[in-house]
């Protein structure tokens, strides 16, 4: 479901300064419907980078994405994913686990328990909704 504050979650956890002393790296990443992955490398290599990344062949692509992460411990959160394609995510993971030092972790928010499926997430964690009483208490707590 969309708007329960998947993503909120995830920058949390993505901001956290425990987390960020203890992975070299933190990349965020926006996946929305369009998975292709060209493209999420390019965003990787960018954020660490910090620069334009205007490769676009596969091999270059590749190649690149090693020298950035260089096996370095990384979380990588990859925010609404929408992707079903087992072959896709196989290929991706495959390519990320290349250049992955000891301790790496991908969190992957979605709307899609598929998606959690597909990525071998035992189990994934669900996010669930607020009843009546709870959302008047929260209210009411921001609000007096």
């Amino acid at each position: 479901m969309g708007g329960i504050d998947k993503t909120t979650l995830a920058q949390l956890v993505h901001n956290d300064e425990r987390v960020k002393h203890h992975f070299e790296l933190a990349i965020w990443v926006c996946v929305s419907d369009m998975f292709v992955i060209k493209q999420i490398i390019r965003s990787i290599i960018q954020v660490v980078t910090m620069n334009k990344c205007e490769l676009t062949e596969m091999e270059a692509l590749q190649k690149k994405l090693g020298d950035v992460l260089g096996k370095k411990r990384y979380l990588l959160v990859l925010d609404d994913v929408w992707n079903e394609d087992t072959q896709k995510w196989n290929d991706m993971t495959s390519l990320l686990c290349l250049h992955a030092g000891s301790g790496t972790v991908m969190v992957v928010t979605s709307r899609g328990d598929q998606v959690a499926s597909i990525m071998g997430t035992v189990p994934p964690h669900q996010i669930s909704l607020m009843d009546e009483d709870q959302s008047h208490e929260l209210f009411h707590l921001n609000t007096f």
